[in-house]
């Protein structure tokens, strides 16, 4: 298993399998973006110790509370930078408070994917927001292009990371240059058309050379890093009238989705935020697209937890839909997962972990689908064949 998102998903619901009576559970997902260790930590003090001092089960022990929380926040020195939000999950029991982590299992993990913040302990892990995080990646190859250079990132996590610049050779003249340059007293190189016609003709060839080039670069990088899975490019106004061109030169040579737009931007920041909306804005409408394309083609799809689970047992799901918070008891026989009673099989408090993992070990994508989206089933899946 290569996917540490999966084994951290696995080893959660394992964790809450085996407890103890007075065993609590604290899942925390905060949307924390910032690049200070110690703004971090103060941000994740304050959430844990609301919780713990307005949880019932926890209200009587404040005299661990401070500890606890400090003890768990030096596990975290090595966190400088958090893009888009961290999960933290500790299982302790309360009679073991005084001893801190010694006798507590605890984990910290950085999200791919920007969180609903959500704070509460249980009597098992919730790992569904670490299910949304299974499959969600933004790793992009984001390019800015004005006529003076084109500057290449990548983002990875949320984070923009600067990987080179190609300065343009080309030298755009400028209008009076040319007008004194090409005037007709100078008849040996007189261009024929009017001056401005010509000058605009001189840019749109060099800014033709210049994008052609940012291209080749393009495909350079992305046949020497296949982890990239989406393109972005973000161009000035100068470059309005090629964007098509762009895009489909761009897309004649990779197989991983392209987004041109016409922007500029003040800096970094705001470069990583713009990428990030057109990311997700891409991914949305992927969603809505399949999500229709199953609904006129449902001998593809399996739609409701009979259909999927029969699906599941048989390995032929290729993406699994869910919606968010899912939650559905079940069994667990020697075939696979069931939602209904078999003979001899295990009851199971809530499959939807476990079927997440059955379909990401048989190959198979997950993907939550927004609240919002008006869907037949509250769980459906595209099948293989």
């Amino acid at each position: 298993m290569t996917n540490p998102t999966l084994e951290l998903v696995l080893e959660l619901i394992q964790r809450s399998k085996n407890k103890k009576k007075d065993t609590c559970f604290l899942t925390a997902y905060l949307p924390i973006s910032s690049y200070n260790n110690k703004d971090i930590k103060t941000q994740i003090k304050s959430k844990l110790l609301d919780e713990f001092r307005s949880h019932k089960e926890f209200a009587n022990y404040s005299e661990h509370h401070n500890s606890l929380v400090k003890e768990f926040l030096d596990q975290m020195e090595d966190i400088q930078a958090i893009n888009n939000g961290i999960a933290l999950f500790l299982k302790i029991r309360r009679s073991d408070l005084k001893y801190g982590l010694k006798k507590a299992y605890w984990k910290a993990y950085l999200l791919e994917k920007k969180p609903k913040e959500e704070v509460n302990i249980l009597d098992g892990f919730d790992v569904d927001q670490l299910i949304a995080d299974l499959n969600y990646s933004m790793n992009s190859l984001v390019v800015t292009l004005d006529r003076k250079q084109s500057i290449f990132y990548k983002l990875v996590k949320g984070k923009l990371e600067y990987l080179h610049t190609i300065d343009n050779e080309g030298k755009y003249v400028r209008g009076a240059e040319y007008t004194q340059k090409y005037a007709p007293r100078r008849n040996i190189e007189v261009y024929h058309g009017s001056g401005g016609k010509n000058l605009e003709r001189m840019e749109n060839r060099q800014d033709h050379h210049f994008w052609g080039n940012m291209v080749d670069e393009i495909i350079s990088y992305i046949n020497k890093n296949q982890d990239i899975k989406y393109i972005v490019v973000f161009h000035s106004s100068n470059f309005s009238k090629f964007q098509d061109e762009i895009e489909n030169e761009v897309r004649k040579h990779v197989e991983q989705q392209v987004i041109v737009e016409a922007k500029d931007f003040s800096g970094e920041d705001e470069i990583r935020d713009e990428s990030i909306s057109a990311l997700n804005s891409l991914v949305d409408n992927n969603v809505r697209q399949l999500i229709d394309s199953l609904n006129e083609n449902i001998q593809q799809a399996a739609f409701g937890w009979e259909e999927v689970l029969s699906m599941s047992r048989q390995k032929r799901i290729e993406v699994l839909f869910l919606k968010p918070r899912l939650n559905k008891s079940g069994y667990i026989f020697e075939n696979g997962i069931y939602h209904k009673f078999v003979e001899g099989a295990e009851f199971v408090e809530n499959i939807v972990p476990l079927l997440v993992v059955d379909v990401i070990e048989a190959g198979g994508e997950i993907i939550i689908v927004d609240e919002k989206m008006p869907t037949k089933e509250e769980i459906f899946a595209k099948l293989r064949y």
